[in-house]
């Protein structure tokens, strides 16, 4: 499980709207003590997301919580980001080798060209069905303890 921490900024109709900052590398890049991944986050790191997940463990605004993503939703996703574009491609390569009379290389490239556009076209039609958008969803794992849970009683 992918997991990422966000902060809850807000509860709408059992939906959670959450912010998350982008991070590049691990503790110890960030840190700078590491391969320098913390150089690259501190030129192109920063930003803010925001996305809404359902509130499946009832948190309220200012809440830390965890959200998981299975790692076979990258898989799947990656997989079918590169490998259909890549498809096309060869595709359209393939057959403009065996239907034009001359292997004209400037034909062969268009027909490449014009492959990898479809496998692209086909890729995002793909991606906003019912099944990609269940896959790719995230959801709330934990929440984490605030600074009040761990005040002594008096």
């Amino acid at each position: 499980m992918i997991e990422q921490q966000v902060t809850v900024i807000e509860i709408v109709a059992n939906k959670a709207m959450c912010r998350s900052i982008s991070r590049q590398g691990c503790a110890r890049c960030e840190a700078g003590e590491g391969c320098g991944g913390g150089v690259f986050n501190q030129l192109f790191g920063g930003k803010i997301f925001q996305l809404s997940v359902d509130n499946e463990l009832n948190a309220q605004a200012g809440d830390q919580v965890i959200l998981g993503l299975p790692e076979s939703a990258l898989t799947v996703g990656s997989l079918f980001l590169y490998l259909v574009p890549l498809l096309g491609l060869l595709f359209g390569a393939v057959i403009s080798d065996s239907l034009l009379p001359t292997s004209n290389e400037l034909w062969i490239i268009a027909f490449s060209v014009f492959g990898l556009g479809l496998g692209i076209l086909f890729v995002q039609s793909q991606l906003r069905k019912k099944f990609f958008l269940q896959l790719f969803k995230p959801t709330m794992l934990r929440t984490l303890p605030t600074v009040e849970q761990f005040k002594p009683e008096n």
